[in-house]
């Protein structure tokens, strides 16, 4: 039976570290040792395997430079801040064999296919090792030695697709640090998801969802009254889930109230900016 797990909806993300200058170094493949990340990769206990979609907001109320706050030292820009936080993921924790991320944009028109920014898959069978452990002893030795060389290539050429898809989020975010969507179509973002949920490849996968957004949609004039997205028995957390354009708190409040309303899930909470930046 399928499990789902945490879908976190982080709308602004915390710190990466050091994230960003790591991805132009030289890597020495030569004296790459096998770690946990490539022992796992061949362990021959079955374990789930995991697709993590993350959702970027590239609307005006979002991205935005974040002053004055009294939560928060210095001026922050939470998009900014999510990208960070998803190459440091990519970079540092992302499992070699059992892993698969997208990110989606949230943006003015959020069921396009140009909505969709970039997937990088380490779930699948290029970086599994499938062959099964010999049952007598004599034959261990070419099956270690197999595994081995297997496990080298697959490091590499996940290290070398994991730098490539960082360097894009790198480009990404400085283009859009700066340029925003007209309108905040969150609807839409989410209703998309069903799609990767159906998709046959990733049904042994455990889901995860990270949302990094204000929640503040704009495309619906008649706010988010009859509105249901169904997403079964999913946790779902909200990130970053700040004031912005909100005029009151009790509007913000409001705000959220609704997106329980609209959101079907097992668990649904929203985390805000203070309780999701690390000093």
């Amino acid at each position: 039976m399928k499990r789902f797990f945490v879908i976190i909806l982080v709308f602004f993300v915390a710190t990466g570290c050091g994230s960003g200058n790591q991805s132009n170094e030289k890597i020495d493949f030569d004296n790459i040792k096998e770690n946990k990340l490539t022992e796992s990769i061949t362990s021959d206990k079955k374990t789930n395997k995991k697709l993590t979609v993350y959702f970027l907001d590239i609307s005006g109320s979002f991205n935005k430079i974040q002053e004055n706050l009294s939560e928060v030292t210095e001026t922050v820009n939470y998009f900014e801040l999510a990208c960070d936080e998803i190459i440091d993921h990519i970079e540092n924790r992302m499992v070699i064999g059992k892993e698969c991320i997208i990110i989606k944009k949230i943006q003015s028109n959020s069921f396009l296919d140009d909505a969709q920014f970039l997937k990088i898959d380490l779930s699948s069978d290029k970086y599994s090792f499938s062959e099964k452990k010999p049952e007598h002893d004599m034959k261990m030795k070419g099956y270690e030695k197999r595994r081995r060389i297997f496990n080298e290539k697959a490091f590499k050429e996940a290290t070398v697709e994991k730098l490539e898809t960082i360097k894009r989020i790198e480009a990404f975010k400085e283009h859009y640090k700066n340029n925003s969507s007209g309108e905040t179509d969150i609807i839409n973002a989410l209703n998309s998801i069903k799609f990767d949920l159906s998709d046959v490849q990733y049904q042994r996968h455990d889901f995860y969802i990270c949302i990094y957004s204000d929640f503040q949609e704009t495309t619906k004039k008649d706010g988010l009254k009859n509105i249901e997205i169904d997403l079964g028995g999913i946790n779902i957390v909200g990130r970053y889930v700040s004031k912005n354009n909100f005029t009151s708190l009790d509007e913000y409040k409001s705000n959220i109230e609704d997106w329980k309303n609209v959101l079907k899930c097992n668990s649904l909470e929203f985390l805000t900016p203070d309780q999701c930046i690390k000093y």
